[in-house]
């Protein structure tokens, strides 16, 4: 690859950064797809201003919908986490939203925004900081502290999602106040603690949710600014934000949680391919959910 498309596309990143040399590919980043050509691709923005809510589902007064905290995708099915107290738990649904079964976490500590990832589907836990991981037919694999023992997670209990990046299998999380970075776990090696990777445009509050592309695009819902920021695996670059529309109100207004990616059909054949949970917070009954589904012009960069 000619040394002018790397340096072009590195600018695209941030890098090098001043007085620097370009960073050797890809030793010198914080984690890289296995090319070069992947790596050129991965450092393309998302286009993420051009993100446009095509459709929105709206589920009300379910077990489910109670403390709906996030949700992912294997590609076949939708699998959404409840932190409801009667039942902190997570729904398995076909991609119609049939429901199709649940599994409870047998603790009281409240559970966040989940990943699916090669098969298993992780959840964290608050409180404890710990990983509940299951199978797709939601049996129960183990529930184990990031680090590998209790308080070894440098993250202090806190933990409102995690997800996995797919270029070095670690799972990443983070705090939910004051958030300038992301803590990295090797998901093959017992959750130790490998690292964290600093992100840049400043820092970012009420962090709800989080979820990886292919292209080691990094996303996070901030209910804080109300919008899914973007950011680069490779160095943490900032790569932009979309707006999500909802009312916040008072203290049951409305709250921005877990974000997911899929290719998914809407009603009317709308293509739809980034997906938001919007918590409808209701005092006298159970809560609501607005399940918003984002249309991108560009789906190769996500």
């Amino acid at each position: 690859m000619p040394t002018t498309s790397m340096r072009v596309s590195l600018q695209k990143i941030g890098e090098p950064k001043p007085g620097k040399a370009i960073p050797a590919f890809p030793s010198g980043f914080h984690s890289a797809p296995q090319s070069l050509r992947a790596a050129l691709h991965a450092m393309e923005p998302p286009l993420i201003g051009n993100w446009l809510l095509t459709n929105v589902s709206t589920f009300e007064n379910l077990s489910w919908t109670e403390e709906c905290q996030g949700l992912t995708s294997d590609g076949s099915h939708w699998y959404i986490v409840s932190s409801n107290e009667d039942a902190r738990a997570i729904h398995k649904f076909a991609l119609n939203f049939t429901h199709l079964g649940k599994a409870i976490f047998p603790e009281a500590n409240h559970i966040g925004d989940p990943d699916y990832h090669e098969g298993k589907i992780y959840v964290p836990v608050e409180g404890i900081s710990a990983v509940w991981v299951l199978d797709t037919n939601l049996n129960t694999v183990g529930v184990t502290p990031l680090g590998g023992t209790p308080g070894a997670s440098p993250q202090g209990g806190s933990m409102p999602w995690c997800a996995i990046n797919p270029w070095n299998d670690h799972l990443y999380s983070s705090v939910f106040d004051n958030v300038d970075c992301v803590y990295a776990y090797d998901v093959n090696d017992n959750f130790a603690y490998k690292g964290r990777l600093q992100l840049q445009g400043g820092i970012i509050h009420n962090v709800q949710g989080g979820c990886f592309s292919k292209n080691g695009h990094l996303y996070l819902t901030s209910d804080s600014t109300q919008d899914i920021r973007a950011y680069s695996a490779i160095n943490g670059a900032f790569l932009g934000s979309c707006k999500v529309p909802y009312d916040k109100g008072g203290a049951a207004g409305e709250e921005m949680e877990g974000v997911a990616i899929l290719h998914w059909n809407a009603p009317g054949g709308i293509s739809t391919h980034v997906h938001v949970v919007i918590l409808d917070n209701d005092i006298t009954n159970s809560d609501d959910v607005f399940l918003k589904h984002f249309t991108v012009p560009a789906p190769d960069l996500l």
